[in-house]
């Protein structure tokens, strides 16, 4: 944009440049602003047995682990880019009281930041986490769920999936349909099912089970022993549902956005994970 309003946005006849120039710099310089403070939040990261080392074209730091007072493994905290906005973090207070902030999910490999600062500062050895093991459909025998889902076709995720599809469907068919519309409708019709679909999950709860399931796609979802997870927060983001997040003893995570649900299931639904002695952050209700 810069370049555009200092070398190409021509004035009127007998107009001067000096505005477009101006405003051209300060976009360019607000771009190269934008680089640097992303930069410095995401460092590359390395740990060993004597500490921690943060480094960037930008920035580098670096601490040992007795120099920490505390860590916060999991977590919303203020990811400053054009606007602000709240993102996983683990945040280190050091003993002189400067906090440091990693967006671990930024890092393709960010469960293994959380777990090698865990067992290096609480037990100073390297980590021996274990990755969780898959549930299978047999363990799920006998098991007595409570399910959160909504009123599927009523929400309205479910009219304006169905709608949508319907509405294209007789429009299409009122003026014919030729072979050549065949394809683009049907690939018009998939996009907006797949689109809607994946802001459909639903929670079905047993006594040691926490299942994921999809209304639209029965073979999407995922399945936890609730023995194996460490944290669940109810969270959002703009334009989105209510999404439910799950995080693992080894800190791997996933994000079910729940869309069906409702305000009332969903406190329902953390009352019960509560009881059960997880931790529930709930910041979207």
């Amino acid at each position: 944009m810069g370049y555009l309003f200092m070398f190409v946005f021509q004035p009127k006849p007998g107009g001067s440049r000096t505005w477009g120039i101006l405003f051209g710099i300060a976009c360019i310089a607000y771009g190269i602003y934008l680089l640097y403070i992303y930069v410095k939040q995401l460092p590359v990261i390395r740990i060993n047995y004597n500490g921690v080392t943060l480094h960037s074209p930008l920035v580098r730091q670096q601490f040992d682990w007795s120099e920490i007072e505390s860590v916060k493994y999991t977590g919303k905290d203020s990811f400053q880019f054009a606007l602000g906005f709240q993102m996983e973090t683990m945040v280190v207070h050091l003993k002189d009281k400067h906090p440091i902030k990693i967006f671990y999910e930024h890092y393709a490999n960010g469960y293994l930041i959380q777990q090698h600062v865990k067992s290096y500062y609480e037990h100073r050895h390297p980590p021996v986490f274990i990755n969780e093991k898959s549930v299978m459909s047999h363990e799920l025998t006998g098991e007595l769920f409570t399910t959160y889902k909504g009123t599927p076709l009523l929400s309205f995720r479910g009219i304006s999936l169905w709608g949508f599809i319907l509405f294209i469907l007789v429009l299409t068919m009122k003026d014919g349909v030729t072979s050549k519309a065949i394809l683009p409708v049907s690939m018009v019709c998939l996009f907006w099912y797949a689109i809607n679909s994946y802001f459909c999950f639903y929670i079905e709860v047993s006594d040691n089970y926490l299942v994921i399931k999809n209304y639209f796609v029965p073979f999407a979802g995922k399945k936890y022993r609730l023995s194996d997870i460490q944290e669940m927060a109810v969270e959002t983001y703009p334009k989105w549902p209510n999404c439910l997040r799950v995080i693992t003893n080894s800190f791997q995570y996933k994000v079910f956005p729940c869309g069906l649900v409702r305000d009332k299931e969903w406190k329902s639904f953390m009352g019960m994970i509560r009881k059960k002695g997880i931790n529930m952050r709930n910041e979207a209700i």
